[in-house]
């Protein structure tokens, strides 16, 4: 530093800085040490010097405002020594402190976007229970070991508490659904075995319906009862003992055929006494027949 400028700081600037206290400071803040920012001690540290700087630079300031002219150049030239000074403490507090805004800012973002996540897979556990209606009881089943395998710890702390009631709210209402489809299941399975059972007994009594019938409408019964396929959609349960009676049901309509082309063959050739005769044979066939039935 020159005369002019050291005379400048002693009568000009002689309360706010003195050359005696520029030397101080180059000496507590040399520039050849390097501050760790990262640091939140030195951190700490570095905010409070450079609070320091800002109101002595703002002492000069204010000085040379009063002063103007010719103190102009020299309060420049001291705002930039003391920039100069402060600078390695200053500029990497500073970058810093904006690295740390900027993180600031990305975590915040992405804290956002977790939440918005998270919120849709909130609202896509409780969109389960619609989704279960008019399933089957092994269809919610499923779903509610799914719906009970979430993890609402992975939710975060913000939010964690509703995704614990919404998935505690639908395991409920699926339970619920579970058990009403259950009771309409087990309705439907007995109306069902109840059609079955229905469908057997009309099987085993169609040759009831052909007592007395002519051979030709027989022999069509029979040949539509051999074409017909017994399937377990037809009998369920039933599908075994359909497949008996079935076989039982031919052996004894092919039985009633032979009696009835019998009869039909008697009665064309037989003589008058025999036309006498015919009526006993017939109800003794009649009662072969409902014996049969009935073994």
């Amino acid at each position: 530093m020159d005369k002019s400028q050291s005379t400048a700081i002693t009568n000009v600037f002689a309360n706010e800085i003195t050359e005696q206290g520029l030397a101080e400071l180059r000496k507590t803040y040399p520039s050849d040490v390097v501050h760790d920012m990262s640091d939140m001690v030195q951190f700490k540290a570095a905010r409070l010097i450079r609070t320091e700087r800002n109101k002595l630079l703002e002492s000069i300031k204010r000085r040379r405002l009063d002063v103007k002219g010719e103190v102009e150049t020299v309060a420049n030239k001291l705002s930039e020594e003391v920039t100069d000074i402060y600078s390695t403490i200053v500029i990497p507090f500073e970058i810093e402190l904006e690295r740390q805004r900027v993180a600031k800012e990305k975590a915040e973002k992405q804290k956002r976007t977790l939440l918005t996540k998270q919120r849709i897979q909130i609202k896509e556990i409780n969109n389960w229970v619609n989704e279960c209606i008019g399933k089957s009881s092994q269809e919610i089943s499923n779903i509610i070991e799914a719906v009970d395998l979430i993890d609402t710890a992975c939710f975060h702390k913000d939010i964690i508490h509703e995704a614990i009631a919404v998935k505690k709210d639908t395991l409920k209402a699926l339970a619920d659904l579970l058990a009403q489809e259950i009771a309409n299941e087990m309705i439907q399975q007995e109306r069902e075995q109840h059609e079955f059972e229905n469908r057997l007994n009309a099987l085993r009594m169609i040759p009831i319906d052909y007592f007395d019938k002519p051979a030709n409408e027989i022999s069509e019964r029979i040949s539509e009862l051999s074409q017909h396929s017994i399937s377990r959609d037809e009998y369920g349960a039933k599908y075994v003992d359909a497949i008996g009676a079935q076989k039982e049901v031919l052996k004894k309509l092919n039985v009633m055929l032979n009696q009835a082309q019998q009869l039909a063959s008697t009665a064309l050739h037989s003589t008058e006494q025999v036309q006498i005769d015919e009526p006993v044979e017939q109800q003794t066939t009649i009662t072969s027949i409902t014996d049969e039935l009935a073994a």
